[in-house]
């Protein structure tokens, strides 16, 4: 639970906050005065966010694998975010030279981190609801007039480009090269709703795996992959390859 305070103005008492928003059990309470004045960004999610609000200048330390032009030349000025797993001496010192951390976390691990700001856009199955995340950041820079103009403007983009279900329909998978010598579907909800959204089908994946008689296949344990190794065939990438497509052909789908 995120408390922010107006600069200039005094602090909220316990029992204020509290009559307002009661801290839920095993929630943590947070403070922060706003509007920030500089922030760093553990991941890249968080960036469009802030180049739309107009508060790139904001953004004190940014992750490395950001590809924008102000985000480059950033890292390149020395101002790349320390990864967690990395020096901790020197993300300790870039922590405190900060007024809050945005990152993307897991359960409760940023619990503990006063100055961390949970970032759940990537968490949300619906797109439309991970592009209102735009409203969350600007509550904590003032800029909550700007974002509901942005995300009404991206809402309504994105229903006047909705289609319903064509006939015939396309059938689409999101296939991509693993990272441990396999060929993986992903089944992400937000991709599934980004393909029903445009009047497509999406592939089954119990159907898929019917199709390979369970042959080394494997799901993650979120349930929003399916894999099938090199190992499968003897470490041969072209034959996986051919299993793969003809998993794919002429199998039922889902809307």
């Amino acid at each position: 639970q995120y408390v922010l305070t107006q600069c200039g103005c005094g602090s909220a008492t316990t029992q204020q906050i509290d009559a307002t928003a009661p801290l839920p059990a095993n929630y943590k309470r947070k403070f922060f005065q706003i509007p920030l004045d500089n922030v760093a960004t553990e991941s890249t999610v968080q960036l469009e966010f802030f180049k739309e609000l107009g508060l790139t200048d904001r953004v004190r330390f940014v992750s490395s694998y950001a590809v924008g032009a102000c985000w480059v030349a950033l890292n390149q000025c020395n101002a790349g975010f320390e990864s967690s797993y990395g020096n901790s001496t020197l993300r300790t010192m870039q922590e405190a030279q900060v007024s809050a951390i945005f990152k993307d976390c897991s359960g409760n691990s940023c619990a503990a981190e006063a100055k961390t700001v949970h970032f759940s856009a990537t968490q949300d199955p619906s797109p439309l609801n991970s592009a209102e995340h735009i409203k969350f950041v600007a509550a904590f820079f003032n800029k909550e007039r700007e974002a509901n103009l942005i995300y009404d403007r991206k809402a309504t983009a994105y229903q006047n480009l909705r289609r319903g279900h064509q006939s015939p329909a396309s059938r689409v998978a999101w296939i991509k090269k693993g990272w441990s010598n396999n060929y993986v579907i992903s089944l992400a909800k937000y991709k599934m709703q980004f393909v029903a959204d445009a009047g497509a089908l999406n592939v089954n994946k119990i159907d898929i795996q019917n199709a390979l008689n369970s042959i080394a296949v494997t799901t993650t344990v979120s349930g929003d992959e399916l894999s099938l190794p090199f190992a499968a065939y003897g470490g041969n990438q072209s034959e996986t390859a051919a299993a793969f497509m003809a998993a794919l052909t002429d199998r039922k789908s889902v809307v």
